[in-house]
């Protein structure tokens, strides 16, 4: 007579109601970006957006739209570079999706939207150099423009330059109140601000 063996497997799970596993079932981590950065055309400034964030990332990336892509790289303090804008960039507006993440958790976050804007280069000439009579803290620069420029900056050599002021409507003439009483080089600034 044959004896017939059944051999049967079960699986056993033991567990040590001492051990505890702690779940991330939320991620908290957030970015919120500041106002959009603008930049000239053929500019080699790269721009940067102030941000803030919560839940300690250490990383972010951007997806760009119509650029090339940020990957994954080291967050650095605020403001963040927004990389991937070549020196050529057409005049226009780009955006991209920002995201943040923690690599010890492993949470990232949603996704903000990052901006920045290629402005067209102000041509501008300027008339002769201005003259100021002995004395006269005023004087009047003239200039041309290709209508772009919004804006304008003294750059004294040895005063305070006059910081960005707006360039009067419908006007070829710049009125500088600071201007110095001695010969001094300067330069004139324009931009579209």
């Amino acid at each position: 007579m044959k004896t017939l063996f059944i051999i049967s497997c079960i699986c056993v799970m033991s567990v040590n109601p001492l051990l505890s596993v702690t779940g991330y079932s939320q991620c908290n981590v957030t970015v919120t970006t500041g106002l959009n950065p603008r930049i000239c055309k053929f500019s080699a400034t790269i721009p940067t957006v102030t941000y803030a964030v919560t839940g300690s990332p250490n990383e972010y990336m951007i997806d760009w739209e119509t650029l090339n892509d940020i990957s994954w790289r080291s967050l650095p303090a605020s403001p963040l570079p927004i990389y991937g804008i070549g020196f050529n960039e057409a005049v226009g507006s780009y955006f991209g999706k920002l995201y943040v993440r923690n690599t010890i958790t492993g949470c990232v976050s949603q996704y903000t939207t990052v901006a920045f804007s290629v402005c067209e280069v102000p041509v501008v000439s300027l008339g002769p150099d201005p003259i100021a009579c002995y004395g006269s803290s005023t004087a009047s620069i003239q200039y041309n423009s290709d209508g772009l420029a919004n804006q304008y900056m003294i750059d004294w050599e040895d005063l305070p330059d006059t910081g960005w002021n707006s360039i009067p409507a419908n006007s070829s003439t710049l009125n500088i109140s600071n201007f110095p009483s001695t010969p001094e080089s300067t330069t004139a600034h324009f931009g579209n601000i």
